[in-house]
């Protein structure tokens, strides 16, 4: 079983704005910077679309951010 799990101290440093997430609420976080919607995350992690709206609305209060598209770079068309 040790096997199972990776090393804590082989895990990569994190930036102060993750250290609050799980481990989903990263991967949802990283996804929503792809631009995916919530139905396309909920498919990819094989979550209800209603999960993911229930997560992705905590994470503003984790990150310190009011809005889904805040901190992330301009898209151009």
């Amino acid at each position: 079983m040790s096997g199972l799990r990776a090393d804590p101290a082989e895990a990569p440093a994190l930036s102060s704005e993750l250290v609050g997430l799980s481990s989903r609420g990263r991967d949802i976080l990283a996804l929503i910077g792809d631009g995916l919607t919530n139905r396309e995350i909920g498919k990819k992690l094989h979550l209800s679309e209603k999960t993911v709206e229930n997560r992705v609305s905590r994470l503003p209060a984790k990150r310190r951010v009011q809005r889904r598209d805040a901190g992330q770079p301009a898209r151009t068309a």
